[in-house]
């Protein structure tokens, strides 16, 4: 599905849901649930841009070495899928003669460092590419004998599940509300029957405070979870960052190994990672370590400077070999994932208890407040 469409649907739903909450069921929570549901299409949508690159990636590495297979994946790619728009254009441009990673740049196709360094490596014969290699092929076996860790669509399970049951909430609740209760007041006041205040406000006012705190909280968690920002502002160093925002990063820290293992050098490298890449801020990260590289600061401590390391990372490759550096970049982002995902199962331990707790607290207080109401109706009418 293209941007247009991607745009239209989110304004489809988001005027059907206004509409919804603001004038059948007017509700604050119910404006923050179609805020909620806004997000969670972006987030759909961004989740299949980044798995159909991924395809992209792993197909292209796989035929890098074969003359004028990457512009057959690029076509299959250009049929269509998320990645169809950027393809066709890069097919255009490597069936006009343009070089690969050049045309891929100008196209603004996701290639990453790595599949560009396979790319430049080319067609080099195997005895040739079998010893600095060895390190990446190491690693390669080594990753492929581990099963793909599913962590993040754990994570993202219990979500859809809040999401769903405060949805429900919210509409049944909101329901009752707008046209039971007033009915039952109707007769009270027919029947001259006080109704119980103090029980009626207890069940009411507290169901909207945390119904309002939980959808709140699941508002912050998905970004949170995604992009590892709240709608564009940096979360604090402590929290547990996202196995998607690790993502990026680990990516241009295998694609330096790569390109050092190929007999790059590692401005060099840092250059080719800016050439291919598409996001802005990505770009000039490293573009300032190459220039500090330049000037003649130490790689490790220019890609510490730039943000791509720790102090402590950068401690460890202080000194090292070329071989002994690509090894260490690879390991530095293996263990950067086995963080991120450790550190979201235990975000989700603590969070999905705790909004299940507030979700169940809503509702008791609400049902509460109900059937006070009723219990005094029945009694009186008897």
């Amino acid at each position: 599905m293209n941007t247009a469409a991607r745009i239209a649907i989110s304004i489809v739903a988001v005027m059907f849901l206004m509409g919804f909450f603001g004038f059948v069921v007017p509700s604050l929570i119910g404006f923050l649930i179609t805020v909620l549901l806004v997000v969670a299409i972006n987030d759909f949508f961004s989740r299949r841009y980044r798995q159909a690159a991924r395809t992209f990636n792993s197909a292209a590495q796989a035929v890098a070495h074969q003359e004028g297979a990457i512009a057959k994946i690029a076509r299959a790619f250009a049929r269509r899928g998320p990645l169809s728009r950027s393809c066709y254009e890069y097919t255009r441009r490597l069936l006009a003669g343009e070089d690969p990673i050049e045309a891929a740049s100008r196209s603004r196709v996701p290639l990453q460092l790595t599949t560009a360094v396979a790319m430049k490596r080319g067609r080099r014969d195997k005895s040739n590419d079998s010893e600095p290699q060895s390190s990446a092929r190491r690693h390669a076996y080594l990753q492929g004998t581990v099963p793909e860790d599913a962590s993040l669509m754990q994570a993202y399970a219990p979500i859809m599940y809040l999401i769903a049951t405060a949805l429900i909430t919210c509409v049944v609740l909101g329901f009752m509300s707008t046209f039971i209760m007033p009915t039952m007041d109707k007769m009270m006041d027919e029947f001259g029957i006080a109704p119980p205040n103090a029980w009626w406000k207890a069940g009411r006012s507290p169901t909207q405070a945390l119904l309002t705190l939980v959808i709140l909280t699941l508002l912050a968690l998905v970004p949170i979870l995604t992009t590892g920002s709240l709608f564009g502002i940096p979360v604090p160093r402590w929290m547990p960052v996202s196995p998607q925002m690790v993502e990026d990063k680990t990516n241009i820290l295998r694609g330096l190994a790569d390109a050092i293992d190929s007999g790059m050098t590692v401005d060099q490298s840092l250059q080719l990672g800016a050439q291919v890449s598409i996001k802005n801020g990505e770009r000039r990260s490293l573009l300032h370590a190459n220039s500090l590289i330049r000037q003649g600061v130490p790689p490790a401590d220019s890609l510490r400077r730039s943000g791509w390391l720790s102090s402590r990372e950068c401690d460890w490759l202080r000194g090292s070999t070329a071989q002994r550096g690509a090894e260490l970049l690879r390991w530095v982002a293996d263990q950067r994932v086995r963080d991120a995902r450790a550190n979201l199962r235990w975000l989700m331990g603590l969070v999905f208890p705790l909004l299940v707790v507030l979700l169940g607290m809503a509702v008791l207080s609400y049902s509460v407040g109900f059937f006070s109401i009723l219990v005094s109706l029945i009694r009186a009418l008897s």
